[in-house]
């Protein structure tokens, strides 16, 4: 299994202006929960789901806001384990990424709308590695009629199921360098910030 210092799988705390203004709605609560039911199945069967990947560390945040290209409802980090470098003193993002090479994947979980769910993933390409969309087991066979789409965006597609934890992937891209590499270090940074997992500042 792969190693992880969280308990729990954190949020980014942000501020978002437009939670005041009078017709903003709150993420539904049924959507949430299964972003965390997701994000704790993904922890533990992350060694599984990438058994040819050479990490063994992850950390998991919840909601993270990278400019201009949304807020991702689950960011992984993952890094071979015990690889942070020579020191344990936290370094910059851009060092980190140099020294260890992490893989970043960002996920978009939609209850219903897969078109909505892949254009939204295919913006984390821009400081994610690999961008994947998390549709419910259940009720998506549009989607899945529309596998080719998701293969020539590269965006991963893969389903979930709540009620037996089991999470499939029915297609994953490859890593590739994301297009901005200043919101790639961001990003680092603010998993960094929200579990304490990675020795970056």
């Amino acid at each position: 299994m792969a190693r992880t210092a969280q308990p729990g799988v954190e949020k980014v705390g942000f501020y978002e202006p437009q939670r005041n203004l009078p017709r903003s709605r709150p993420r539904n609560g049924g959507e949430a929960r299964f972003v965390l039911q997701f994000a704790k199945a993904y922890r533990t069967q992350f060694s599984s789901l990438h058994r040819r990947s050479p990490n063994t560390s992850i950390a998991l945040v919840r909601e993270v806001p990278v400019s201009g290209y949304g807020i991702a409802d689950l960011v992984a980090v993952a890094w071979p384990g015990g690889k942070t470098g020579k020191s344990k003193v936290p370094v910059r993002a851009a060092e980190f990424a140099a020294r260890v090479s992490p893989t970043v994947r960002a996920f978009e979980v939609k209850m219903r709308d897969w078109r909505k769910a892949l254009r939204q993933a295919s913006r984390y390409r821009f400081f994610a590695h690999v961008p994947v969309a998390v549709l419910p087991a259940n009720g998506n066979d549009a989607a899945l009629r529309n596998l080719e789409t998701f293969r020539i965006l590269g965006v991963g597609l893969w389903t979930f199921d709540p009620d037996t934890e089991r999470v499939r992937p029915y297609f994953t891209p490859r890593r590739r360098k994301p297009r901005d590499t200043r919101q790639h270090h961001r990003a680092l940074h603010l998993v960094a910030r929200a579990t304490k997992a990675l020795p970056v500042v």
